[in-house]
C-alpha cells in the first residue's frame, strides 16, 4: 500500500446519488453501500484512504442518508446535499470542509490505485481505458491535458472519468458557476 505522507490530508466522498441505474438494488439502499466482498464501497474507500495517512474524511450524503450515517458512525464528517442535482451541488455541500487541497471520490468507484501518483500534479483526474465509453463520463485529453469531458455519449473504445480527482480549495468557486447540463444536473 502506498502512503501519501504529508502531501494530503483530506479527502471528499460524494454519496448523495440514488444510482438509479442500479434500481432495484438502491430501492432501500444507497449506491454507496452496495456491497463488494463482505464490506460496502464506501467502507473499502474509506479505509484505503486511511491507509494512505488521510485524516480528514467527509462524505456528501442525501438520497438514505441515514443509512450512510449508521453505517459509517462518527469515523467522517457528513455534509448533506439537499438538491442532489450532480457531483456539483455535492460538493458545493462540502464546501465549508475544503480549504486546501483534496483527494475528491465518486462514491460508487471501487479501487485499489496508487493515489500518490494522482497528488503529484494540481489539479488531476484518475482515468481508465475501456472498450466502450457509452455507458461512462468520457473524456478527451491531448498532450497531457484534459480538453473535454462528455458524459454518456456515443460509444468505442477510449477513456472514462474514474471517478477520482485532486482538487485545490479554488474548485468551488468553479462549482459554483456550473451551468444545469442538458441531463438535468450540475455536472464539474
Amino acid at each position: 500500500m502506498y502512503c501519501l505522507e504529508e502531501m494530503l490530508m483530506k479527502a471528499v466522498i460524494l454519496a448523495a446519488g440514488k444510482g438509479e441505474r442500479l434500481e432495484p438494488l438502491t430501492d432501500y439502499m444507497p449506491k454507496a453501500l452496495l456491497p463488494i466482498g463482505n464490506k460496502p464501497i464506501i467502507q473499502h474507500q474509506i479505509e484505503i484512504l486511511r491507509k494512505l495517512g488521510v485524516e480528514e474524511i467527509a462524505v456528501v450524503v442525501g438520497y438514505l442518508k441515514e443509512k450512510i450515517t449508521e453505517k459509517l458512525g462518527n469515523d467522517v464528517k457528513y455534509f448533506e446535499d439537499k438538491l442532489i442535482k450532480g457531483t456539483a451541488t455535492a460538493l458545493l455541500a462540502a464546501k465549508d470542509f475544503i480549504d486546501d487541497d483534496f483527494i475528491l471520490l465518486y462514491g460508487d468507484i471501487f479501487f485499489d490505485a496508487d493515489l500518490s501518483k494522482i497528488v503529484k500534479e494540481l489539479p488531476s483526474m484518475a482515468i481508465y481505458r475501456v472498450d466502450d465509453v457509452s455507458r461512462y463520463g468520457s473524456v478527451e485529453f491531448s498532450e497531457g491535458r484534459l480538453t473535454r469531458i462528455a458524459e454518456k455519449e456515443c460509444g468505442g473504445e477510449g477513456y472514462i472519468n474514474a471517478g477520482i480527482y485532486y482538487l485545490p480549495p479554488e474548485i468551488i468557486d468553479v462549482a459554483k458557476d456550473v451551468n444545469e447540463s442538458p441531463r438535468g444536473e450540475y455536472e464539474l
